[in-house]
This record gives structure tokens, C-alpha cells and sequence, in this order.
């Protein structure tokens, strides 16, 4: 008897409260050079996240600020957490995870704090977080995006089949 694997969708989540964006909205220029051709951005002002797919941690920056996930498919994604202006700075960062542990989708990947970078400023202003999340080695994968605009973390935005 001879057992087929199936080709499965890989769902993907919301990592937190935001709205989903194109790649093109991604305004930070070290960003745009290593974006892939499959992704999308999460805009939040939220400052915990989830992991957007279940699978193996093979890469954290050591600022935290990216994680790299592998699915048992051997889908990569990358996930960065990008501040969209220098008002503010990470004051401190907690990550739940490691390289080479297992994640599965929705569980907490990191908590951030927030202090204000400049002590001019006089009236608050809301840090918006960029979370470019991309894909590299979709092989004849094809990215759906289901959802554009206001989501909840923990909704399903993405398919990649």
C-alpha cells in the first residue's frame, strides 16, 4: 500500500491587532531590500505578538526583532517588527521562544515595551509597529491574502496552497 502525501494549505494568523497592507506600504528602505515577492505588513499599535504559523524557530536576531519559522512543509517565513518613525525605541523586548524549539500558530512569540526617543515631545504620539511577514521558498505555492484592512489577533488572514 503506497500513502500519498497531501499537499495541505498552511493557514496563516493575524500576529496581533492591526490592519493588513500590501508589501508596497513598507516605507523603511533596509526593509524594501530584502523583501520577498510573497508577504504582507501588519501595521499595529499593539506591542505583543503571536506567531502567524506553527512550525520550527531556525533563526532569531539577536535584537528579537525578527524571527524566521519553518513549517514541517519547508515553508520559511520571516517576521520583523519594525518601528515606523524614531519618536520612540524598544526599552525592553520578551521573547517566548528560541532557535530550534517548536511553535504552533497563535502561541506568544514576544512582548515589547516602548519609551519615547526624543524628551521634546509634548503631546503623546501612538508608535505604529510594521510586521512585514514574508515568505521565501514558496516553491508553486501561491500566497492568498483573505483579509486587507482591520483585523484581530488571532484571525485568519492568509493561505499559502
Amino acid at each position: 500500500m503506497m500513502f500519498i502525501k497531501q499537499n495541505r494549505a498552511i493557514k496563516i494568523y493575524a500576529p496581533a491587532d492591526g490592519s493588513i497592507l500590501d508589501l508596497s506600504a513598507i516605507s523603511n528602505s533596509s526593509i524594501k531590500e530584502i523583501i520577498a515577492k510573497e508577504g504582507f505588513v501588519l501595521q499595529t499599535l499593539k506591542h505583543s505578538f503571536v506567531s502567524p504559523i506553527s512550525g520550527k524557530i531556525v533563526m532569531i536576531l539577536k535584537t528579537k526583532r525578527a524571527y524566521k519559522i519553518k513549517t514541517k512543509a519547508g515553508i520559511q517565513m520571516l517576521l520583523f517588527l519594525v518601528l515606523e518613525d524614531n519618536h520612540w525605541k524598544i526599552d525592553k523586548f520578551v521573547s517566548n521562544t528560541e532557535n530550534g524549539k517548536k511553535v504552533k500558530a497563535l502561541r506568544t512569540l514576544c512582548d515589547i515595551s516602548l519609551k519615547k526617543n526624543k524628551t521634546d515631545l509634548k503631546e503623546e504620539i501612538d508608535q505604529i509597529i510594521n510586521v512585514p511577514i514574508l515568505l521565501t521558498n514558496v516553491n508553486e505555492k501561491t500566497l492568498k491574502i483573505l483579509k486587507f484592512g482591520e483585523v484581530k489577533k488571532g484571525d485568519l488572514v492568509a493561505i499559502l496552497k
